[in-house]
Parts: C-alpha cells; sequence; structure tokens
C-alpha cells in the first residue's frame, strides 16, 4: 500500500485574515518498509518520519514552505506523474507558490486558496464550506499524457500498488479437483482508465476484444 498525498492544510490562526495555510508533502507506507521510507527522506534531504502504530504505516512528511519549493517540486517537475494525481500536485504546487509569495496573508489570496483547495483531493472539508459557502472551485488541469515510457517508473509504481498472487481454486477440469492461477495486479481508481490500459498496452495487447490475456487481471476501482 502506498499513499501519496499533496494537501493544504487550513486552520484559524493570528494572522491578519485569521488564517494559517501551510503545504503538506506526505508519504504513506506500511510499517515494514520503515527503510525504504528512511531513503525516500534521505533522497529529499528534509522531512521527518512519524509511525502510526494504530495503522501499522510509517510517513514521510514535508511541510516547511521552504523545504517544499526547493527540494519537492523540484523533483515532481524533474520527474512528472502521469496519474490524476498530477492534478492535484499541479493545483497545490500553485497555493504553495502563493504561499512563497506571501499571497496566503489577504482575504483576496485566501480566497483564492480556497478555490484552489476545493479542487484537490476530496475537496473542502464541511467545515470549510460552511465559513466559504460561496467558494467556485476552480477547473481541474487535465492529465492527458498517461503512456508508459521508463520501465523503472512502472517497477516503482508496482512497488507501491502491483500486488503479486497465488489463487488457488476448486476446478472440475482438474484432476486433482484445483487449478493454481498466478496473478499480478495494479488496482486504480476508475479515473485513471486510460492509464491501467496503458498496461495492457505495455505488457501486450489483450488476447480478446475489451478483455485482458489469459493469467493477466487489470483491476479498476
Amino acid at each position: 500500500m502506498l499513499n501519496l498525498v499533496f494537501f493544504i492544510h487550513l486552520t484559524t490562526g493570528t494572522t491578519r485574515v485569521g488564517w494559517a495555510v501551510k503545504p503538506v508533502f506526505c508519504i504513506e507506507l506500511h510499517i515494514k518498509d520503515l527503510e525504504l521510507i528512511k531513503a525516500i527522506q534521505n533522497y529529499f534531504g528534509v522531512g521527518i518520519i512519524q509511525i502510526n502504530k494504530k495503522r501499522n504505516t510509517v510517513y514521510f512528511s514535508v511541510q516547511s514552505v521552504k523545504d517544499v519549493v526547493n527540494s519537492v517540486i523540484p523533483h515532481f517537475d524533474k520527474y512528472p506523474l502521469i496519474t490524476k494525481k498530477r492534478a492535484d500536485y499541479l493545483l497545490w504546487k500553485m497555493v504553495v507558490l502563493m504561499i512563497a509569495n506571501k499571497e496566503h496573508l489577504t482575504l483576496d489570496g485566501i480566497l483564492k486558496i480556497m478555490a484552489i483547495r476545493a479542487s484537490i483531493n476530496k475537496g473542502l472539508s464541511p467545515k470549510l464550506v460552511e465559513t466559504f459557502p460561496n467558494v467556485i472551485p476552480v477547473s481541474r488541469p487535465i492529465v492527458e499524457d498517461q503512456k508508459i515510457r521508463n520501465p523503472y517508473w512502472l517497477a516503482g509504481f508496482t512497488e507501491g500498488e502491483g500486488c503479486f498472487l497465488i489463487r488457488i481454486q476448486n476446478s472440475s477440469a482438474y484432476k486433482l479437483g484445483s487449478q493454481v492461477k498466478l496473478v499480478f495486479t495494479l488496482a486504480q481508481h476508475s479515473r485513471d482508465e486510460i492509464l491501467v490500459k496503458s498496461f495492457v498496452e505495455y505488457f501486450g495487447p489483450p488476447a480478446g476484444a475489451g478483455r485482458p490475456p489469459r493469467g493477466r487481471l487489470w483491476k479498476l476501482l
């Protein structure tokens, strides 16, 4: 399990406009991948690591505007995401640059940030919607280039989203009464259907019209 989040944290504060704005970049993995999280922190050279014992996960997060601008944004600009999460990143980056330019210290800036925040991830919280009922979400950037051009990208993607299974099921077609299947899955939200189809294109064309090849399972959630 991998959870990559670009988030804008909004809380009431002591600023002139009454709101504090903080950008958050976070990667969450199972606790067994603690060493990988440490390697990620070492790669970026910034951020902190926290362990959530209840969820049995470990977090790497960067919340300093300076660190986000100098370390996180240059990475994702150089190595762009190709899932729909890229839209979240581009909107998040807009807010980060607004904060870096001190635009969040004006009411007009806060309203613009709210409109952007409303289009990131799950949108505004019920409390923020109640406080800012007239906010109109900005349009999400369109992510079109979802072709897999680098096998290393696919390997990294599989680290977080892939699953290798051995499935045993009853079957009268076999002498022993059971069938063994080797399954490789990559599950994505239905909004990334084009990306999932690019997996099929990368590994080979389907064996039948609209169906995955025998022994391959492509799952949409």
